[in-house]
């Protein structure tokens, strides 16, 4: 799912500044540096209205942040060119469409062109019991469909959709960030409580919205929620603990 202008102008600009700070390691990955220089800026993006109402209807009232972090390819760099399902990934076992045990938003600090590398995409992946041999996971896929996201637009991704990052072979650093949310019965990946959230957390928990604590990891029903659906309509159960949670 493509979702238009998540990041403003002078927002991409302030992040790609952090993270250039940061390029001395190829690629390089890290987090902690925005939650730090800008946590209003990355609470509005991890807690986008629009985000958290496509993961509402895709994994219904039991999700939460499980990573933040920035990407970033060197200028001409063809590293991490591989065909691959995200974190918590499976070959799914048929072609009926199972709930993911992740979704990952992609957001992108530049324009994709043929020349920064577009991201790589093989569609109905996530319902398709396909794999890859070693030997062409570098390699073109005659079913791969090319993207082209402009800068500060995101992808919200299925994490058993197979997909790729191109070659970067622009001048500049390609960077991108990746949000990662995940089922609320598993462990999660960021730490809550580490100095870089701990101003996030405390307001989160101040303003005391169930569907932002839920996020971080505060839910006091979430076994309720998940074992609700087990002999009813699911998607009833979700719409009513999601009523629920905007009551509140």
């Amino acid at each position: 799912m493509l979702l238009d202008g998540l990041l403003s102008g002078t927002t991409i600009d302030a992040f790609r500044e952090v993270a250039l700070s940061r390029c001395e390691r190829q690629p390089y990955v890290f987090g902690q540096e925005l939650f730090l220089s800008y946590p209003e800026a990355v609470l509005s993006l991890i807690a986008n209205n629009s985000v958290l109402d496509f993961c509402d209807a895709i994994f219904g009232p039991y999700y939460q942040l499980d990573s933040f972090s920035v990407v970033g390819i060197p200028a001409g760099s063809s590293l991490g060119i591989s065909w691959h399902r995200d974190i918590f990934g499976s070959v799914p076992r048929g072609t009926t469409f199972q709930r993911p045990m992740a979704l990952n938003l992609l957001v992108y600090l530049q324009n994709l062109t043929n020349q920064v590398g577009p991201l790589r995409v093989l569609p109905k992946s996530h319902r398709r019991p396909m794999t890859i041999p070693d030997s062409r996971r570098s390699t073109p896929h005659p079913e791969e469909v090319l993207h082209f996201p402009k800068r500060g637009d995101g992808v919200l991704i299925h994490n058993n959709l197979v997909h790729s990052r191109s070659q970067n072979q622009s001048p500049h650093d390609r960077i991108h960030l990746s949000v990662v949310y995940s089922l609320s019965c598993m462990r999660q990946t960021i730490d809550t409580s580490a100095p870089a959230l701990a101003n996030i957390v405390r307001a989160v928990r101040a303003v005391g919205d169930p569907r932002l604590l839920r996020l971080f990891g505060f839910d006091p029903n979430y076994r309720d929620k998940y074992n609700s659906g087990s002999v009813a309509n699911e998607k009833k159960e979700w719409a009513r603990w999601l009523l629920r949670e905007r009551a509140m």
